[in-house]
């Protein structure tokens, strides 16, 4: 949803590979359309730069501002890019992708190893005819998980 006119948004939806896109769509009116395309259940990126348009970056989704956006339009902004234009647009994307997809993992690694040391540093193995392990052995056994996290935190620098 754009304010430029069709052959610029038809660019735009383009470069991003929308399927979709409205033009010539006015500042005040942004907002209702915004609400409309939500109330269908439909998450809403807005792209924009301008002030004038807060309101509607106030009630998208999520709102991307390119480099040369207005100062305050960019406090409301989930995205600022670092440099004009949209080039940078599907690189930060992915990166944000990936970024979930390994805290989702560290969440599995920091708290598999920990949930797994702390029953047998409790004795609980002994309990049931197993070794007794000093508390220490216990946390060795939950630093691979720890370690796992960070080591798998590095693997967004190849994004």
């Amino acid at each position: 949803m754009t304010g430029d006119s069709q052959r610029m948004a038809k660019t735009f939806a383009r470069q991003l590979s929308l399927e979709e896109f409205k033009a010539g769509i006015h500042a005040g009116d942004k907002t209702r359309e915004i609400q409309l395309l939500q109330a269908h259940g439909h998450n809403v990126a807005l792209i924009d730069k301008a002030d004038v348009n807060i309101p509607s970056a106030r009630q998208a989704d999520l709102t991307i501002v390119p480099a040369t956006g207005e100062p305050r339009i960019k406090r409301f902004a989930g995205i600022v890019l670092t440099e004009d234009g949209l080039g940078a647009l599907p690189h930060c994307l992915a990166l944000s992708r990936r970024a979930m997809e390994t805290i989702r993992s560290n969440y599995i690694w920091a708290f598999a190893g920990p949930l797994l040391a702390l029953p047998a540093a409790g004795g609980l193995l002994y309990a049931f005819g197993g070794p007794l392990f000093a508390p220490w052995m216990a946390s060795l056994a939950a630093l691979p998980g720890v370690a796992a996290a960070i080591i798998n935190a590095f693997r967004l620098r190849r994004v």
